[in-house]
């Protein structure tokens, strides 16, 4: 007789989509490892439908609500396998009806049940660990993160300002140096009305040296012409006597009688 075809009630199809959320939130991804998720998948499905299912329908499960996890086909049939062997001997444990006068083989059993129930916790227990430890790494790098992008804007701030104070250093360099240039222009026209003066100074020294000598020789032209000068006044003066003694003769000499002289 046929199987037939596998399908999901609305019901079961909520539990499933919304066991999926928990475990997504429970169970971080594991590159290296997915059996924690797939074994807590294959329990959620055994509780939201009461059946275990085979590798290819929990692989069609997997795409349709956790299309993200991709376990090997490996995998999903040592978990299903495992879970198989668990099924049966989950209820007898947790309703206290293992003895101690059971067979050999059952203890044994037993014994594999409580190492994988216990593995199941410790695995768990870790995944919860690791997601702890992941959240506080993924809050450090976010924090390292925002600091990087805070030095890194910081940084593009400095080597902005780095361009705009080399540039003003390039036009601050070229203005320097025109100004250098200019300067040097200065002093160089500075040196020579230097010279110039000096040259000047130096005529103006000849030229006022030439003309004390040339006052000097004109005072003393003018001692010699003030000294004949005064020589020709005594001789005027001696001469307007003389005319004056030769003019009182004459007038004398005219009023003076005329006597004759013996035979007239």
């Amino acid at each position: 007789m046929p199987r037939p075809p596998f399908s999901l009630t609305d019901q079961q199809a909520s539990d499933i989509a919304r066991g999926v959320a928990e475990l997504e939130a429970r169970i971080p991804r594991d590159p290296r490892s997915h059996r924690p998720f797939v074994r807590g998948f294959i329990n959620l499905v055994r509780a939201s439908t009461g059946n275990l299912y085979s590798p290819t329908i929990y692989r069609r499960l997997l795409d349709a609500y956790a299309s993200d996890r991709r376990p090997s086909m490996t995998t999903l049939a040592a978990e299903r396998e495992r879970a198989g062997r668990i099924a049966p001997q989950v209820a007898p444990m947790l309703h206290g009806h293992c003895v101690s006068s059971a067979a050999p083989s059952s203890v044994t059993s037993d014994l594999e049940l409580v190492r994988d129930i216990v593995a199941d916790a410790l695995e768990e227990k870790i995944a919860r660990v690791v997601q702890t430890v992941e959240y506080v790494q993924n809050a450090q790098l976010d924090f390292y993160q925002h600091q990087l992008e805070q030095i890194e804007h910081e940084a593009k701030a400095l080597r902005a300002k780095v361009a705009t104070l080399g540039a003003e250093l390039a036009a601050a360099r070229q203005s320097a140096d025109q100004y250098r240039t200019e300067a040097q222009n200065a002093r160089d026209a500075a040196e020579r009305n230097v010279r110039s003066i000096e040259q000047l100074s130096r005529s103006t020294d000849d030229m006022r040296k030439f003309a004390l000598i040339g006052i000097d020789d004109a005072r003393s032209e003018v001692r010699q012409w003030k000294e004949r000068c005064t020589q020709l006044e005594l001789l005027r003066h001696k001469d307007a006597q003389a005319m004056d003694a030769l003019r009182n003769a004459s007038f004398d000499q005219a009023r003076m009688p005329v006597t004759k002289g013996p035979g007239r």
